[in-house]
């Protein structure tokens, strides 16, 4: 099933983009650690990423898409909101002229009935 809401999508990439980012940040800061086995040897390895390491520009580039792409969700959603007040204005706006000639009909046709009303007072 299609969504025609693309609110349900904005939101999504906006709270993935910020915990992607965090995540990266926090967990590659932090290090890993591994165990090899070959040969029957058992080897236990350690890494750390941190900043004088040779990762860490690649870290922070993917840190800086992943927050950009939470500012592109965010402004996403703005013009959203945005844009739905206006079409609110609009419609509003709208609304406002029909009752305005709503109520110059409604004029319109209470001199008409008075003034057949008179007529037929004269008549008779």
């Amino acid at each position: 099933m299609q969504d025609d809401n693309p609110n349900a999508f904005f939101v999504g990439s906006l709270v993935a983009s910020v915990v992607g980012a965090v995540m990266l940040l926090a967990d590659d800061f932090g290090g890993w650690y591994f165990q090899i086995s070959y040969a029957g040897v058992l080897t236990d390895g350690y890494g750390h990423i941190g900043l004088i390491s040779v990762y860490f520009p690649v870290v922070v580039v993917l840190a800086a898409a992943l927050l950009y792409s939470r500012y592109v969700s965010y402004s996403a959603l703005r013009s959203i909101v945005d844009d739905a007040q206006l079409t609110n204005i609009d419609l509003r706006s709208s609304l406002q002229e029909q009752r305005q000639l709503l109520q110059l009909m409604s004029n319109a046709s209470e001199m008409l009935h008075d003034t057949a009303m008179a007529v037929i007072r004269k008549i008779g």
